[in-house]
C-alpha cells in the first residue's frame, strides 16, 4: 500500500517521483523463531522520472518541502491505498499502478516513457484528475483533466507471432498489418528510415532497433533508407522473430533480464587520470555494444536474481546523479570563487584610485606653490580683461592670439571655465631636480591645473591642500572597510559552497529493523532489551513477539513499562543472563514515574512462561496491554540507582568484525537468578518473609550476597568467586554497587546485599536502640550487620592493614579508577603512546592508572 508520495526536484524539466510503498507483514514467510525478525512490514521505494525510467530504489533522495499540486492530488486519491496491479498498456512504453479494489475507491497512476514523457492520474473510470503535461496530438486524441485517457490508442500486447507481411507492412507504413485498419492517417505515413519503421510498428526503442537492424547485417544499420531488398526483409524477420521470443521468454519467467552496462572513460576535470563513466544500460547484450567494456553489479544479500536487472538500472543512475551532483557543485563553487575574486578586484581598484587622487591633489597644490608667482600673473590678467568689459569670446580669442605671438602667461592658460570663475592652467615642476621628464622632447612634464579666479595662488593652494587631506582620510577608512568586506566576502562565497554540497544529496535508504519501532538497548552481555512506548506496544510485545526463552520484567510503579529482554543470540543459553536482567531492570524504573519522585523500589521479573494474558478471576481476556503474573512467579531485582546514558553503536567491516568478536560475553553467571531458591524484595509480604526463613534464608541471603558479590565485580563470568580467603570482605571505594568495579580494593569490607527480612530486623534493633539515623536507605544501615555475620561465618579471614593514603590522595585514586575504569592494556598503551610516555607495560615505571 502507498505510504507516501514526494517530489524530488521540483526544478528539473523531466519531474521525478518518489513512492513509498509498505509490503503487508502478512506477505513475508516467518516461523517460531523468525517471527521476532522477519515478519515486519518492508519499505519499497519506486523512483519515476517522467518520459525516462521506473524502478525501485534503494537511495533516498532529497525531497522537497511542500508537494507540487500534482503530488497533492496523487497523496489524496491514492495514499493508504494498496497496490493492486502494475501492467505495461499494450506493447507501448507506458505503465499503469492501480491502487484501491475497485469502484470509486480506485484510482490509475500512469507513467509515460516516451517522447516527452507523461504522468497522469485517472480515477477508475480512466477519467483525467490531474496530469504534469496537457498535449493535443492535432487528431481526436486530448490528453486534458476532465477527459477520458485514450486507452483505444495503445498498441494492443501482442507477443510472437509475427509474419514477414507484418515487416513489410511495418517498413511501408510503420504499422503492422494486422493494425492498418484501427490506426489514424498519420500512422500510415511511410516511415524515412529502418529505425523509425520499427520503433512505429513494434513500439521498440532506438537501441533495440538498432540491435534488430545490425543482427540482421543491414548496411548502414538503423539508418538504412526505404525500401529494403527481399534478402534483407528476410533477415529482419528472423532478428524481430528472436527479440520477440526473448521478451515471450521474460513475461513468461522462463528467461531473466541479465544487466549489461557499457562505460566509458574519460579524462579527470584536472587531466591527470581518467576515470570510468556509465554509457549505456540494457536487459540483454546488444549487438551495438560488443567489444565495449562493461560493469557489473553484485546483488544484495537476500535480493531474487529476477531482480538483478531492476537493481543495476538504480546503480546506473544513481551514478549518473553523483556526476551531475559533483559537476554542480564544481559549478557553484567555481561561481562563488568568482565572485570573491571580482569583490577583491573591486575592493583593491577602490583603493588604488583614492590613492592616485590623493596624489594628484598633492601634486597640483605644490605646483601651484612653486609656480605661485606665474598663477597669480595669470589670474589678474584674466580678472583684468573681465574688469574691463571684454566678453569671453574677445577674451578667448585676444588668449589664442597672444599664445600665437609667444607669450608665457597666455601659454600657460590651457582653457576657460568662466561660468564657474575658473581657468585650466599648465604647470611645470622647475625648482626640484629630479621630476618627471618627456621622453620624446626631453622637457619636464605640464601638468593641467584648475585654478579660481577669485583665490590668489597660495589660497587656491590651500585648497588643493585641504582636499587631499580629505582623499587622504576617505582612503584611510577605506583601507579598514576593505578587511572588513573581503572577510564578509570570504564568508559569504564559504556558505555557497555549502550551500552548494549540502544542496541535494543521495543516500543509501536504511531499512529501519522490527525492533526500532520500541524504545531498546543492548545490554552489556548482548541482550536486546525492549520496552513498550503504550498499551498498543506492550500488547504486541506480549502476544508477536514474547517467545520461550524471554524474560519478562515489570515493576509495581505507576507507568512502568512492559519490557521483553530476549537472550543474547548465538548462545546456547536456557535463560536470560543475570546481569542483563539488573539492567532491564533499572531501565524500566527510569521510565516509571520513579524518575520524577526519585522512589527508590525494585522491579521484578518472570519467564515468559509465566505472562498470561486470562484474568485468574473470571477467566476473561485482559485488556491491552495488562498481563497477569501470579507473586509467586514474580523474582525482584536490586534496587536500581535513576540514571540513564545515552550510548552509540558504530557498525564495523566485516575485516574488523574479529577483533571485535569477544565484545559483549555474558558476564555474569546463569544461576545467580534462578527461579527456585531467588530473593525477593517485598517488604510488604510477611508471609514470604517467613517462609524464607522457613526453608532456609541463609542459602537464599548466600544466592542474593552473590549476585551483590558479582556486581561489586567479585564474581568472574562464569560465577565462581575471584577472591581469596583473604580478600572475601573486600569492596572496592565505589559508591555504586550495582555497576562492575575495574579491580577489588582491599582496603574496606565488601558490602553484601540484605534481604527484606535482615532490613527490617536492623530497623527494630535501630529503632530499640534508640538511633538517630532517619534514612533507612543509607549504606549505614545495613553494612554493618552482614558484615557481623560475615565475621562469625569466616572466622579465619585474617584482615589486611593498608596504611592510609595522605590528605587529598584518597579522593584523588578514586576520581582516578572512576576515569580509568574501562580501560584495558591495550587502551593505556595507545594513550601512552599518544602522550608521548616510554613507560612500558609493567615494571615501576608504568604508574598510570589502573
Amino acid at each position: 500500500w502507498l505510504a507516501n508520495a514526494y517530489d524530488v526536484d521540483a526544478t528539473s524539466g523531466n519531474k521525478k517521483f518518489l513512492l513509498k510503498l509498505n509490503k503487508p507483514s502478512g506477505a513475508v514467510a516467518r516461523d517460531a523463531r523468525a517471527d521476532a525478525t522477519t515478519a515486519e512490514s518492508e519499505k519499497i521505494l519506486v523512483f519515476i522520472e517522467s518520459g525516462t525510467r521506473v524502478h525501485t530504489t534503494r537511495y533516498e533522495r532529497g525531497k522537497t518541502t511542500a508537494p507540487t499540486a500534482f503530488t497533492a492530488k496523487l497523496r489524496a486519491r491514492a495514499k493508504g491505498k494498496r497496490l493492486t496491479d502494475a501492467r505495461q498498456l499494450g506493447r507501448d512504453r507506458a505503465i499503469d499502478f492501480t491502487f484501491g479494489g475497485g469502484g470509486e475507491n480506485e484510482c490509475h497512476l500512469i507513467v509515460e516513457l516516451y517522447s516527452q514523457g507523461n504522468v497522469i492520474l485517472c480515477d477508475g473510470n480512466y477519467t483525467v484528475v490531474a496530469l504534469l503535461r496537457s498535449y493535443r496530438d492535432g487528431g481526436d486524441v486530448n490528453i486534458l483533466p476532465n477527459h477520458q485517457y485514450p486507452l483505444e490508442r495503445l498498441k494492443g500486447f501482442q507477443l510472437g507471432g509475427y509474419t514477414r507481411e507484418d515487416v513489410v507492412s511495418a517498413l511501408a507504413r510503420g504499422v503492422l498489418a494486422t493494425e492498418e485498419e484501427t490506426m489514424g492517417g498519420d500512422a500510415r505515413r511511410a516511415p524515412a528510415t529502418l529505425r523509425e519503421a520499427l520503433c512505429r510498428a513494434f513500439g521498440y526503442s532506438p537501441a533495440i532497433a538498432d540491435h534488430a537492424a545490425l543482427t540482421a547485417s543491414i548496411e548502414h544499420g538503423s539508418n538504412a533508407s526505404l525500401p529494403l531488398s527481399e534478402a534483407c526483409v528476410d533477415r529482419l524477420t528472423a532478428a524481430v522473430r528472436d527479440l520477440e521470443s526473448w521478451f515471450e521468454g521474460v513475461t513468461t519467467g522462463d528467461v531473466v533480464a541479465v544487466p549489461n552496462v557499457c562505460t566509458k572513460t574519460d579524462a579527470n576535470a584536472d587531466g591527470t587520470d581518467e576515470i570510468e563513466i556509465f554509457d549505456d544500460f540494457s536487459p540483454f547484450s546488444l549487438k551495438q555494444n560488443e567489444g565495449r567494456p562493461t560493469r557489473t553489479f553484485e546483488l544484495p544479500k537476500g535480493l531474487d536474481p529476477v531482480c538483478a536487472f531492476d537493481h543495476a538500472v538504480d546503480e546506473y543512475f544513481i551514478a549518473l546523479e553523483a556526476q551531475s551532483q559533483i559537476l554542480a557543485r564544481r559549478k557553484a563553487e567555481a561561481q562563488a570563487l568568482a565572485k570573491l575574486e571580482k569583490s577583491l578586484k573591486d575592493q583593491k581598484s577602490r583603493v588604488e584610485q583614492l590613492e592616485r587622487e590623493r596624489e594628484k591633489e598633492e601634486q597640483r597644490a605644490v605646483l601651484i606653490e612653486y609656480n605661485h608667482e606665474a598663477v597669480d600673473t595669470a589670474i589678474d590678467a584674466v580678472n583684468s580683461a573681465l574688469a574691463s568689459g571684454m566678453s569671453w569670446p574677445e577674451l578667448e580669442a585676444m588668449i589664442n592670439e597672444e599664445r600665437r605671438l609667444g607669450n608665457p602667461v597666455a601659454g600657460m592658460i590651457k582653457s576657460l571655465d568662466l561660468a564657474n570663475n575658473q581657468i585650466t592652467i599648465t604647470l611645470a615642476n622647475h625648482l626640484d631636480e629630479v621630476d618627471e621628464v618627456d621622453a620624446a622632447s626631453g622637457k619636464r612634464k605640464r601638468v593641467a591645473v584648475g585654478v579660481d579666479l577669485g583665490l590668489s595662488a597660495h589660497a587656491n593652494a590651500s585648497v588643493r591642500f585641504a582636499a587631499k587631506k580629505k582623499h587622504a582620510e576617505k582612503f584611510s577608512k577605506t583601507v579598514d572597510a576593505q578587511s572588513k568586506a573581503v572577510a564578509a566576502a570570504e564568508a559569504k562565497a564559504k556558505a555557497a559552497m555549502e550551500k552548494a554540497a549540502n544542496g541535494s544529496s543521495i543516500a543509501r535508504a536504511r531499512q529501519p529493523l522490527w525492533f526500532e519501532k520500541f524504545n531498546w538497548f543492548i545490554t552489556s552481555e548482548n541482550c536486546l532489551v525492549l520496552q513498550a512506548k503504550d498499551a498498543t506496544q506492550a500488547e504486541m510485545l506480549i502476544t508477536r513477539y514474547m517467545l520461550p526463552g524471554d524474560a519478562f520484567v515489570h515493576a509495581e510503579v505507576p507507568q512502568a513499562p512492559v519490557t521483553l529482554v530476549k537472550p543474547p543470540p548465538g548462545v546456547d543459553v536456557r535463560a536470560v543472563p543475570a546481569y542483563s536482567l539488573v539492567q532491564a531492570g533499572a531501565a524500566v524504573m527510569c521510565r516509571s514515574s520513579a524518575w520524577n519522585s526519585r522512589a527508590v523500589k525494585s522491579a521484578w521479573w518472570t519467564s515468559s512462561e509465566r505472562v498470561s494474558k486470562i484474568s485468574p478471576v473470571a477467566g476473561d481476556a485482559l485488556p491491552p496491554g495488562v498481563t497477569h503474573v501470579a507473586h509467586a512467579d514474580k523474582q525482584f531485582l536490586p534496587h536500581a540507582q535513576l540514571v540513564m546514558g545515552f550510548g552509540l553503536m558504530f557498525v564495523v567491516s566485516e575485516k574488523n568484525a574479529e577483533a571485535h568478536k569477544n565484545e559483549r560475553l555474558v558476564r555474569s553467571d546463569f544461576n545467580i537468578l534462578e527461579e527456585e531458591g531467588d530473593e525477593t524484595f517485598d517488604e510488604d509480604d510477611e508471609q514470604e518473609d517467613e517462609r524464607d526463613d522457613a526453608n532456609g534464608g541463609a542459602e537464599i541471603r548466600g544466592e542474593v550476597n552473590k549476585l551483590a558479590a558479582f556486581l561489586d565485580g567479585a564474581v568472574g563470568f562464569a560465577g565462581e568467586d575471584e577472591r581469596s580467603s583473604v580478600d572475601d570482605g573486600d569492596e572496592n571505594d565505589d559508591d555504586d554497587g550495582d555497576t562492575v568495579a575495574a579491580a577489588p580494593s582491599p582496603a574496606k569490607p565488601a558490602t553484601p546485599r540484605m534481604s527484606a527480612k535482615e532490613r527490617k530486623t536492623l530497623k527494630k534493633k535501630k529503632g530499640g536502640k534508640g538511633g538517630n539515623d532517619s534514612d533507612g536507605d543509607g549504606d549505614d544501615d545495613f553494612i554493618d550487620p552482614l558484615a557481623e555475620m560475615k565475621k562469625k561465618s569466616s572466622s579465619k579471614t585474617v584482615p589486611i592493614e593498608t596504611k592510609k593514603a595522605p590528605r587529598g590522595k584518597a579522593a584523588k585514586l578514586k576520581r582516578a579508577k572512576a576515569k580509568y575504569a574501562d580501560q584495558d592494556e591495550e587502551d593505556r598503551a595507545l594513550a601512552m603512546e599518544f602522550l608521548g610516555a616510554s613507560g612500558g607495560s609493567g615494571g615501576e615505571k608504568n604508574k598510570g592508572p589502573p
